[in-house]
Order: structure tokens, then C-alpha cells, then sequence
């Protein structure tokens, strides 16, 4: 396996899902191999004190790694070897033939994460069937769910998040409200991503700044905000919730998810 090919498509690589957008995967190259580890500095302790926001954005992030390799015709797999304390997850190593994938490199580049308005009415039957179909292949079983269901429970995620000072604090240090933000181009969560507008991204921001977010905490402001997010799934559609098998799985492929 030739580690320069590898680096030249590392551009791809990186636009694997994260949670709050903090990428937090790290590739070292080590001789033969690559390895996939982590940058605890990008880590979610506070909101994500299990580490399975974590563990699912390198599963997402080695599954592009694959995707992208197969597209550009090399051989290469995923060896998985998950070091904690070395904060690694495996390695990507030569393979006989390239990643077996249904998806491209263009399918990567084309990947985007916002909040845009729902189409309304449920599901199309043929869309959940692909979907389903997809998730199966991988050994997971695809719930359909309606989103009227889920409403209750996404106020009370929303009221806990906003009213934990230290997952606020971890929220505000990604959030990127503004073109100005020195790092609005390279991570976090854009005014964009969030389709916000001007003023709403403004108001955001100064609810959660380090002086007035305690004062507004007390007053009932994760309340607020968490009937701002509640209208999401206010609609007659679907939630797609996709369950996958625990323990190892089958040879030749990832542990940690789908793109």
C-alpha cells in the first residue's frame, strides 16, 4: 500500500459527520499501515461523557476513509484495534481488493448537514425500502417511527442540554455564528449548518455568553430554547432509527458504522 496515495485523498476523508462538527479523528502513518485514532482535545466530555457521539464520528469517518480509498480503485481495509489509553481505534492496511461500498467518493463530497425545512406527509414507501435495504446489508434493522412520537422527547433532551452549564460551555465553544469567527471555514457548528438567520444567530449568542447565560438559565431560558427545537419534529412525517447487532462484525468490515 502506497501511504502517499492515501495522503493525497485525505481531503475526502475529512468530510466525515462529527458531532458538534469537532472532527476528531487523527491519522498517523506508521510504515505499512494507518493509523486512526482521536485528539481528546476534540472530545465532547461533558456532553458525550460515554464516548459514543465519539466512537460513532470515527466509525463514520473510517467508513469514508473506505468509501473514498475503494472509489479511487485501492485495496485497502480496516483493521480494527481500539487502544483507549492510546486513543486509537485501528488501522487501515493493504487489502486483497478495495472496500466493498455502494457509495463513491462524490457521494462524500456531496454530503452535507443542515436544518432544512421538511417536505410534510410520511415517508415514501420506496425511499424507507432503500434505506431498510442498505441498513440490512450491514446487518442493522431500519424502525420507522412517527415524528409526532418523538416530540416529548426531544423537548426534554433540549431542556437538559441547554440547562447543564457544562455542556452549554462545551456547545458554545463550537458554535460558529458568524463569517468573522476566525475558524467559521474549518469546524464547528456554522449560523449556515444551524439555518439561522442574522438575528437569530446573534440572539443565540449572546443567550449563551459566559455573563449572561447564568441569569437566563435561571429564568427559564433551556425552557425557551427547547420549544424553538420542539417544532423539528412537530410534523406528520417519519423518524428513521437505525439498530444495529452488538459485538463483532462480519469479516472484512467496519465496526462502526455507515456513512
Amino acid at each position: 500500500m502506497n501511504l502517499g496515495d492515501l495522503r493525497a485523498l485525505e481531503p475526502d476523508f475529512w468530510r466525515a459527520p462529527s458531532a458538534h462538527n469537532t472532527q476528531p479523528w487523527t491519522l498517523r502513518y506508521r510504515g505499512d499501515r494507518v493509523e486512526i485514532g482521536w485528539d481528546p482535545a476534540c472530545a465532547l466530555p461533558a456532553a458525550d461523557p460515554t464516548g459514543r457521539d465519539l466512537r460513532l464520528g470515527l466509525g463514520a469517518f473510517t467508513e469514508t476513509c473506505l468509501i473514498v480509498c475503494a472509489d479511487a480503485g485501492l485495496p485497502v481495509a480496516f483493521r480494527p484495534g481500539y487502544d483507549r489509553e492510546r486513543r486509537r481505534v485501528g488501522d487501515l492496511v493493504a487489502a486483497d481488493e478495495p472496500y466493498a461500498t455502494p457509495f463513491t467518493a462524490g457521494d462524500v463530497r456531496a454530503r452535507r448537514t443542515g436544518r432544512v425545512p421538511y417536505r410534510p406527509g410520511r415517508l415514501d414507501d420506496a425511499v424507507f425500502g432503500a434505506v431498510a435495504g442498505l441498513a440490512g446489508a450491514a446487518g442493522a434493522r431500519t424502525l420507522r417511527l412517527p415524528c409526532r412520537r418523538l416530540a416529548g422527547l426531544l423537548y426534554d433532551a433540549d431542556r437538559h442540554t441547554f440547562g447543564d452549564p457544562a455542556v452549554t460551555r462545551e456547545l458554545r465553544a463550537w458554535l460558529r455564528l458568524s463569517p468573522r469567527d476566525p475558524r467559521y471555514g474549518v469546524d464547528g457548528l456554522t449560523d449556515r449548518a444551524l439555518r439561522l438567520g442574522r438575528a437569530e444567530a446573534l440572539g443565540l449568542r449572546a443567550a449563551l455568553s459566559p455573563r449572561a447565560y447564568p441569569v437566563l438559565r435561571r429564568a427559564g431560558l433551556p425552557r425557551l430554547l427547547a420549544a424553538a427545537s420542539r417544532g423539528l419534529l412537530d410534523h406528520d412525517g417519519d423518524v428513521l432509527v437505525l439498530v444495529g447487532p452488538a459485538g463483532r462484525p462480519p469479516e472484512g468490515r467496519s465496526r462502526w458504522g455507515g456513512c
